[in-house]
């Protein structure tokens, strides 16, 4: 649908040859949009606070967040995080489980597999190093990427808050 456009529908007929046409009027097709848009934002609210790492956020905080926030899908087996890139976004898990892979420096450790709640990359973000592990999707995933101008944006003043619940998570 194209605003204020004439279209001509060559799709499929029916067997006189004729097409069918809809028509939606203006207000209710805005009220389906902002519906499906309102449910959406909400599903990726209540994915967010599942996050250990934002639970010290206020609802209005979340709903910044969630508004900011892009949903991306990984298919099993595809790489989302390389080790050693920059730091640019961070991800929170929706659905699926990725595997973190050649984790730190120095001695080698055994890989962490994470699912919905969980979030990874935002060590790299927050202290603006390279990315400290190699992310990978077990499963079909679906995540909510935070991109560092948001964060910076939205959480730059909690950046306390974010320290101390990485500092808890490190600590589990």
């Amino acid at each position: 649908m194209i605003y204020r456009t004439i279209v001509c529908d060559k799709g499929p007929k029916d067997n006189q040859g004729k097409a069918t046409v809809w028509h939606l009027n203006r207000g209710i097709f805005r009220r389906v949009v902002a519906s499906a848009a309102d449910r959406n934002l909400a599903e990726i609210k209540k994915a967010l606070q599942q996050s250990p790492l934002l639970q010290d956020l206020t609802i209005s905080q979340i709903s910044k967040v969630a508004m900011a926030a892009k949903e991306r899908f990984y298919q099993a087996g595809e790489t989302i995080i390389q080790k050693g890139n920059p730091g640019d976004f961070m991800l929170f898990i929706r659905d699926g489980s990725v595997r973190c892979t050649d984790i730190g420096t120095g001695a080698r450790t055994s890989d962490v597999v994470l699912g919905p709640g969980a979030c990874v990359g935002e060590r790299a973000l927050v202290l603006h190093e390279a990315r400290a592990a190699t992310v990978i999707a077990e499963t079909d995933t679906t995540c909510f990427e935070l991109s560092r101008n948001a964060v910076k944006q939205l959480l730059g003043s909690l950046h306390d808050v974010l320290d101390h619940n990485m500092a808890m998570n490190v600590l589990r």
